[in-house]
């Protein structure tokens, strides 16, 4: 027959820092991906058009924007979820729709400053309308404590 093993309290104060210093590397990580992120949207959304027809880019244009802004909300969740893992899962979709918004209202403000680009309000409707389709997606879908996962 098995005895329960006595724990050795020694064991479980060597173990807090490990998993204090695995947490913090993990969310070092997933703040990264927010900020990289972040700057390949602005360096693609103030980069030159490539040659295509008007038509072919009023077609594809707001697609890419939902693309972009719903993989940023993805991202910002994720990061959020880790900062602050004791509050609800409203809360963290609510701050990533909030810097997804806001990262898309300073991309049309920089583009409105381009002689090349040119601001439109439909691009940042469907900046929010991307992160929030993900974010609504993610929450549905979501597993308790997953933002807590690696």
């Amino acid at each position: 027959m098995l005895q329960p093993q006595p724990v050795d309290p020694s064991n479980e104060v060597r173990d807090q820092p490990t998993n204090l210093v695995q947490s913090r590397r993990l969310l070092a990580g997933r703040t990264l991906q927010v900020l990289l992120y972040s700057l390949a949207i602005l360096y693609f959304g103030t980069r030159r058009h490539l040659k295509i027809t008007e038509n072919e880019l009023f077609s594809h244009d707001k697609l890419l924007h939902v693309l972009a802004f719903g993989g940023l909300a993805f991202v910002g969740y994720r990061c959020s979820r880790m900062l602050w893992a004791s509050h609800s899962t409203l809360r963290a979709a609510w701050v990533a729709f909030g810097f997804a918004a806001l990262m898309g209202l300073l991309l049309e403000l920089i583009q409105s400053f381009l002689p090349y680009r040119s601001a439109e309000f439909a691009d940042w409707v469907a900046d929010a309308c991307g992160a929030a389709a993900v974010l609504l997606f993610m929450r549905r879908f979501e597993r308790p404590n997953a933002g807590l996962a690696h």
